[in-house]
Order: C-alpha cells, then sequence, then structure tokens
C-alpha cells in the first residue's frame, strides 16, 4: 500500500503562498515608507511648506494603507492563513 501525499503537499503549497504573499506584503510597505521618507527630506530641505503638506498626505495614505492590510492579514492569520 502506498502513501498518498498529495493533500499534504497542495497544503504545504498553499501555506507557502499565503507566507510569500505576506513577505511581499511587509516588503512594500518598506518601500512605500522609504519613498515617503525621501519625499519628507526633499521637502524639508527645500523649505517648501507645499511639498512639506504633500510629503504628509502620502504617509497618510501609506498609514491608511498599511492599518487596513495589517488589519485583514491579522484576519486572515487565525483563520490557518486562509484570506477571505
Amino acid at each position: 500500500m502506498a502513501l498518498d501525499f498529495t493533500a499534504l503537499i497542495n497544503e504545504v503549497a498553499s501555506e507557502k503562498t499565503v507566507i510569500d504573499s505576506a513577505i511581499t506584503l511587509i516588503n512594500g510597505f518598506a518601500d512605500q515608507l522609504a519613498a515617503v521618507n525621501q519625499k519628507l527630506a526633499d521637502a524639508i530641505a527645500a523649505a517648501d511648506p507645499a511639498l512639506i503638506a504633500q510629503a504628509q498626505a502620502s504617509l497618510d495614505e501609506v498609514t491608511t494603507s498599511i492599518h487596513a492590510e495589517k488589519e485583514a492579514l491579522a484576519a486572515a492569520i487565525p483563520m490557518g492563513t486562509k484570506a477571505v
């Protein structure tokens, strides 16, 4: 009698996909924050209130995005990492 590991292999592949997606999401946050950091540094160096306001708007946008994605990720983890 041969053992069938197909279901286990598929489940591991599914979990790896979820983990890889989470890593991509986290790396995306880092990239977004680096871009906002540069935008803010440029605005401060230029002492331009309009650029500073744009940098603040970008920071607010990234913060909102991170919060939304964090909530979705936090909800998925207790459900066995199966996103809804």
